[in-house]
């Protein structure tokens, strides 16, 4: 038996170890502790987990009220809560709460409270626990969770979605997925992805499919599917394999959308190709036609107006000769206009390097040795810094044209008439303009003239698609064409075409 205190019971002597035990579990708690008078709320002693979670030395807190801890929106409701007639106030001695840092930081606590008697008097003892950083990830959880849920919501919504195991097993099919399976969800789940198979599909196509997600790839691509009813549709699919700790799949994602009148729009389109195809074929027939069957007649034809004005001697006979050749003329060039237009919008744009001037130059020396060209001056001015590229029959035709049509429409008798080519090719275009001091046009007719089938009045010669032809094919060279003109004054036609050389050069 151990000796005991001279003049203290045993009883005494284990009540004093008590109390030292519990003000050593009190004093080295590794949460907050403190005691408070019921009455005042005042401290009346902490712990020193306190004093370092709080920033209050011993002094401080042995000062202050639990009221000083709180910020300033709880302080009056804590107020109102220590008031026996406020039943209905909120109970700061349990739940979660502000509190409020001596450097003025809030802290989120967990408290727990119990009534004890210190020093013979009624106190509270509060344990305080440090929360903020459990609330915080607690909170950007639920908002984690939220934001996924919105996101199933809006895959749910707009997506075909459907989950299966690694063995191809479906465990998850959503609402859409039954309505274009026309499967319901208990017919899907637990059976094999190859339920809405349609069979379109090849072997090497289902075997690249597998074989890519099998190694943890997403596979994406076009799937035709069959329902339950026999249909069949199209889906745009994407798979995505859901890895495991071993980087194996354990599931695959499939989110899908419906391309079926997509698919259905463009078998439609394939067909309209073909017979488009077909009507081409027919048209490149039609345009032989014309090229050989109208025109040869039309050979002959001149044939024996030649022979006619050699051999007539009546005036009367060779006039007529020559009206008759003068229309003939003008239906050999309206045919021509036709074979132009149908080659422009069949044939493809074939880029190759033009000499600019030469084209010019040749197209002069077809055209002066023609009556109307007579007293016409010719003038070329084209400066070629870089090589200049584009569909060579394309822009022989627009220049053509435009030389032609600045002959035709001259003034007659008139001493300094003249036409004048003059341009600049660059990298990225060629800027041409013809300019003549002919009959000019009227400002009013400045649009109208590139529609087809437009003359001017008065104007009985000329087909009216001369223009309707060289604005087409500008645009078809990626180019632009204005024309600047006065009646009486003359015309400029500004014409702009993309230089089509692939590899731009570099200046250096």
């Amino acid at each position: 038996m151990k000796p005991t205190a001279k003049g203290s019971s045993k009883a005494e002597i284990t009540a004093a170890e008590n109390a030292l035990s519990e003000k050593y579990l009190f004093e080295n708690n590794p949460l907050a502790m403190w005691i408070i008078d019921v009455k005042t709320a005042k401290f009346l002693d902490v712990n020193k987990m306190a004093i370092l979670q709080y920033g209050y030395s011993r002094d401080e807190f042995l000062q202050m009220t639990a009221i000083d801890i709180r910020p300033e929106e709880d302080k009056e409701l804590f107020r109102l809560s220590r008031s026996s007639q406020q039943g209905e106030a909120p109970n700061f001695n349990k739940g979660i709460w502000k509190h409020q840092k001596k450097n003025g930081e809030i802290i989120l606590v967990e408290i727990f409270a119990q009534d004890i008697a210190f020093e013979g008097a009624p106190a509270r003892i509060i344990l305080s626990n440090d929360v903020t950083e459990r609330k915080k990830t607690e909170t950007d959880l639920e908002l984690r969770n939220k934001e996924l849920a919105d996101y199933k919501f809006a895959l749910d919504e707009t997506s075909i979605v459907g989950i299966t195991d690694n063995k191809g097993k479906i465990i998850y099919a959503n609402d859409n997925f039954c309505k274009i399976s026309k499967y319901s969800r208990e017919e899907l789940i637990g059976r094999d992805y190859r339920i809405i198979k349609s069979g379109h599909h090849s072997k090497a196509f289902i075997k690249n499919l597998l074989e890519t997600i099998r190694i943890g790839k997403t596979w994406k691509g076009e799937i035709k599917n069959r329902a339950k009813d026999g249909s069949t549709y199209w889906e745009d699919t994407t798979i995505v394999p859901f890895l495991d700790e071993q980087g194996e799949p354990f599931q695959y994602v499939s989110t899908r959308f419906d391309i079926t009148k997509r698919k259905e729009a463009e078998l439609k389109l394939r067909h309209r190709n073909k017979e488009l195809v077909r009507i081409n074929n027919e048209l490149d027939r039609f345009v032989y036609s014309v090229s050989h069957d109208l025109r040869s007649p039309l050979t002959s034809i001149r044939g024996l107006l030649s022979f006619i004005e050699e051999e007539s001697s009546e005036a009367d006979t060779i006039e007529y000769a020559k009206m008759i050749r003068s229309c003939i003329n003008r239906q050999d060039a309206f045919i021509e206009n036709i074979l132009t237009y149908s080659r422009n919008n069949r044939l493809k744009v074939v880029s190759e390097k033009i000499i600019i001037q030469q084209t010019a130059a040749e197209i002069i020396n077809s055209l002066q040795g023609t009556k109307e060209a007579e007293g016409i001056t010719f003038d070329i001015d084209i400066t070629e810094d870089e090589p200049f590229y584009s569909d060579r029959l394309r822009f022989y035709s627009i220049m053509e044209h435009l030389i032609s049509n600045a002959v035709k429409h001259h003034k007659q008798r008139v001493s300094g008439r003249y036409i004048k080519i003059s341009g600049k090719s660059d990298p990225d275009k060629l800027k041409l303009s013809v300019a003549d001091n002919g009959i000019g046009i009227d400002k009013e007719y400045h649009k109208k003239i590139f529609e087809m089938f437009f003359r001017l009045s008065g104007q009985a010669d000329g087909s009216g698609i001369g223009l309707y032809i060289v604005k087409d094919t500008i645009d078809k060279l990626q180019g632009s064409i204005e024309v600047q003109s006065e009646k009486g004054i003359g015309s400029i036609f500004n014409i702009t075409l993309k230089n089509l050389n692939k590899v731009k050069r570099i200046k250096t």
